[in-house]
């Protein structure tokens, strides 16, 4: 999975790190409760982050394409981080990653990760920032899988990635839900 912000006219990725930064906290529950909470490595997606997508479905195809191009993308360092996604938050026990696009200079008191810590560079004029940021959209890219019934002869679940995007509201946090499962089937027995 990969995020970013982008300018809502435009489609211009909003990552300037002057003004923005990325967070990634994973959260383990335990009969509803936190057990364990850390901050997950973040960077900007490479060529080998875009190889572990599927091709692009057909109106993501352009969009998908610019981002290898161009850049634009945040992807957690899989070589890094080391947690199972798990559960449905309905699910007394469940994790979750929780990515977060920040201003520059706010820091996590909570985790005080390496990650958290403000740049040498962050410029943080609330003013410059506001107009920097502007009318936003929050964007992902993911993996998805279709089941297709009648296709028992061969591979019977239609994979594709997709570009989806959410218009951000200013006025308050914007979360939005995605369910990740792993690739595979395992036998806990």
């Amino acid at each position: 999975m990969a995020f970013t912000l982008e300018e809502y006219t435009s489609k211009e990725a909003k990552i300037d790190p002057r003004y923005v930064k990325w967070l990634a906290t994973y959260i383990r529950y335990e009969d509803s409760v936190v057990v364990e909470k850390r901050s997950e490595p973040l960077h900007p997606c490479t060529d080998e982050d875009f190889s572990k997508f599927d091709a692009p479905e057909r109106r993501s195809v352009d969009r998908a394409t610019k981002y290898r191009e161009q850049g634009g993308l945040f992807c957690i360092d899989w070589e890094k981080a080391n947690f199972l996604l798990f559960g449905a938050p309905s699910d007394a026990d469940h994790s979750v990653i929780d990515v977060m696009a920040i201003p520059c200079n706010m820091r996590d008191t909570v985790l005080q990760a390496a990650e958290d810590r403000s740049r040498d560079d962050c410029d943080w004029d609330r003013d410059a920032a506001i107009d920097y940021i502007g009318d936003i959209n929050v964007v992902t890219y993911y993996n998805q899988g279709r089941f297709m019934p009648d296709e028992f002869e061969d591979d019977p679940v239609l994979r594709y990635s997709i570009v989806h995007e959410m218009r951000a509201d200013q006025s308050r946090p914007n979360w939005f839900k995605t369910y990740v499962e792993n690739a595979e089937v395992s036998d806990e027995t």
